[in-house]
């Protein structure tokens, strides 16, 4: 438990600000990995524009595992993000639901997954985490509750970087604004002192 701690205690110490969305991401996945019992791997799916990406993963190879879903469209991070609710299942059993997916994933000796999804503030699906056991049973209620924390703080993260590139876009077109409103400005007095103009006939 005071390790789970000091995991919370170091995720609320990275300010977005003063780094990467990516970086972030990964010290959730990093912390995920070391305080979920069950984690024998975790990723972070991401859901941007309709389509998928893992941002990070731990093994790397989740990153294949993860392509699987995407390409066919069917796995638990698909169905989380897509309903807004935690899917946990034993692969065994999936087959037929996401053939490729547990193909994909029991060809790396992963036999239960546990994905829970990243929530915007607007209730827009963000994508999910997913965390991965070589254990073949479902997850704890207390495995549950503690990925549900780190799911949220990324999903926390996603919003501010949704936020901050909002808050940039505006900035950048508040900036060409002021810009071609200068310029417009230059030329009218050029106008006016050529040719004799009132401002609202060099502006007209």
């Amino acid at each position: 438990m005071e390790e789970f701690s000091e995991g919370l205690r170091q995720m609320a110490g990275v300010f977005l600000s003063e780094e990467t969305l990516e970086a972030v991401l990964g010290l959730v996945v990093s912390l995920a990995v070391a305080n979920l019992s069950r984690a024998d791997g975790v990723s972070v799916s991401l859901h941007r524009r309709g389509q998928f990406d893992t941002s990070n993963a731990v093994p790397d190879v989740l990153g294949e595992v993860d392509a699987a879903q995407y390409r066919w469209r069917a796995g638990p991070c698909v169905d989380a993000t897509d309903s807004g609710m935690v899917v946990d299942a034993i692969l065994a059993e999936e087959h037929t639901r996401w053939p490729h997916f547990v193909e994909a994933a029991q060809a790396h000796g992963f036999a239960s997954v546990l994905s829970t999804p990243l929530l915007l503030p607007n209730r827009a699906p963000g994508g999910a985490m997913n965390v991965y056991s070589h254990r073949r049973e479902h997850f704890s209620d207390d495995e549950h509750q503690r990925a549900a924390i780190f799911a949220q703080y990324a999903s926390v993260v996603l919003a501010n970087a949704s936020a901050y590139a909002s808050s940039e876009h505006e900035n950048e077109q508040l900036h060409i604004a002021l810009t071609t409103r200068e310029r417009i400005g230059q030329a009218q007095g050029v106008l006016m002192a050529r040719h004799g103009l009132s401002s609202d006939d060099a502006f007209a």
